[in-house]
């Protein structure tokens, strides 16, 4: 098939709004109820994020929530420690997380945690440790299409040092780590030359989708943080993919730290 590239400058395509501002293109009609399946009355400004089903589960358990939303991502919206929020569940992976994300951008939202999990690095590392990476190394190949690599993919700064205190106030979540951590593409990349040659360059992680995230929301003017539990620790041949994980530490830092966030809403996003 014979692709006419000169529509590519086509000045009537080129004049799009979306081109150049996503966000200057009317909100279509209904959108919120077939994404999230919530009114878009529903969807607060401030949002946890997440792609691990037991994490979404636990915030549904939490606290009485006054709307769930089935649709392409599943969602939850109501009151948390007097601050409406909004708790959302999309598919693992950096595309997933940037598509849910884009539409969440559109909705209005303007600060999110990312919540999920990240196999340990770091020597003495164990399950159900927490990691707040302070800067997230590039290595996914997603991230790449959003921005180049001039751009951070760091957290915002205020919300790290928040949410660091508050942890430290929780003898039941550990923050064992906000140094480096990178993303990669997929757990196959998991290799042990791979993991070895990153801890020696003193990186404490790996996940799938920080790198993503974190640029995204620094481009979009989105004040984000990722909080990440360790499921596993890849470099002594303990895998996520084995049938005994999500370990039970793993499972109940978890849960501690999504009752901690919620029960500390209002601190967390103020």
């Amino acid at each position: 098939m014979k692709v006419d590239k000169s529509r590519e400058n086509s000045p009537r395509i080129s004049s799009l709004p979306f081109v150049h501002d996503p966000l200057s293109l009317p909100f279509p009609e209904g959108a919120t109820q077939r994404l999230l399946g919530l009114d878009m009355d529903s969807v607060s400004r401030s949002a946890f994020l997440t792609t691990i089903p037991f994490i979404f589960d636990s915030a549904r358990d939490e606290i009485k929530w006054l709307r769930e939303g089935q649709g392409w991502y599943q969602a939850l919206s109501g009151i948390a420690n007097g601050r409406q929020v909004l708790f959302v569940k999309t598919q693992v992976g950096a595309s997933n997380v940037l598509d849910c994300l884009c539409f969440l951008r559109i909705c209005g939202v303007e600060v999110i945690v990312f919540v999920g999990l990240c196999g340990g690095l770091l020597s003495g590392a164990d399950h159900g440790d927490l990691f707040m990476p302070g800067e997230v190394v590039r290595l996914d190949l997603v991230s790449e299409v959003v921005a180049t690599r001039k751009y951070p993919a760091a957290p915002d700064t205020t919300l790290s040092q928040r949410l660091s205190h508050l942890v430290g106030t929780c003898p039941d979540v550990a923050l064992r780590s906000t140094g480096p951590l990178a993303s990669l593409t997929a757990l196959c990349q998991e290799t042990t030359e791979v993991l070895q040659m990153l801890r020696d360059d003193g990186v404490d992680g790996v996940d799938l989708e920080s790198a993503a995230f974190l640029t995204a929301c620094s481009i979009w003017g989105i004040r984000a943080v990722s909080l990440l539990v360790v499921s596993d620790r890849p470099l002594d041949g303990d895998y996520l993919i084995a049938d005994d994980k999500p370990s039970k530490k793993c499972l109940d830092s978890a849960r501690s730290l999504t009752s901690l966030l919620l029960s500390n809403a209002n601190d967390v996003f103020r």
